[in-house]
């Protein structure tokens, strides 16, 4: 694999930065609603607990639902391509659930935002398996996985000060994590390099 560098940083250690911050936004949405679950509660006519807990459960089946067509897709249409495909949608849901006024709307946003993060899980580790030296995988992988437990703490954090100790209303943090997920989507766009023609005919062959 090419060792070239880009704006004097090498490839690879762009490549760890920026999976660790994929994760850091993506475990800020998957904590930022769960302090504030009451608040949302409240909001939409007090609904029972069973269906303000379906909001993650939403989620996290489609995010695990997703996990191998998104592999599979990844393989075929390279990690660039799902990587922004996945966070637009991851987006629109953010979206949805802010802009929602009942049930229906919160659980189509997480239907789509647990869809759209199942193309980072495939895309962040093949990205670091094929650009990553062998050498340094280990902490590679360290530093990558270090970005959920960081997100996690913003996302608990952030969402209780915000909202309970700052009274704002509770759509306006989806509307910042959604300016946080639009960051990222811009950054994968600069930083992740395309799939190369000719990485795709390598592949094919050793498949053969």
């Amino acid at each position: 694999m090419s060792e070239t560098k880009k704006s004097g940083i090498d490839y690879w250690k762009q490549i760890v930065v920026v999976m660790s911050l994929g994760w850091v936004a993506i475990w800020i949405y998957r904590t930022v609603l769960t302090p504030i679950y009451p608040e949302i509660q409240a909001s939409l006519d007090n609904v029972s607990n069973a269906e303000i807990g379906a909001i993650a459960s939403f989620y996290f089946f489609a995010y695990c639902s997703m996990q191998i067509p998104c592999g599979i897709l990844v393989d075929k249409f390279g990690q660039k391509i799902m990587l922004m495909a996945g966070f637009t949608l991851f987006i629109i849901g953010t979206l949805c659930i802010a802009k929602a006024n009942g049930l229906a709307m919160i659980y189509t946003g997480s239907l789509m935002a647990g869809g759209g993060c199942a193309s980072f899980f495939s895309s962040a580790y093949s990205l670091s398996s094929a650009n990553v030296p062998q050498a340094r995988r280990a902490l590679a992988n360290a530093i990558i996985n270090s970005g959920s437990a960081i997100g996690m703490g913003i996302g608990l954090i952030g969402s209780s000060i915000l909202v309970k100790n700052m009274s704002m209303a509770w759509q306006n943090v989806l509307y910042i994590v959604a300016a946080i997920l639009v960051i990222m989507l811009c950054v994968f766009t600069l930083i992740i390099r395309g799939k190369a023609k000719s990485d795709s005919a390598q592949a094919e062959k050793q498949t053969q």
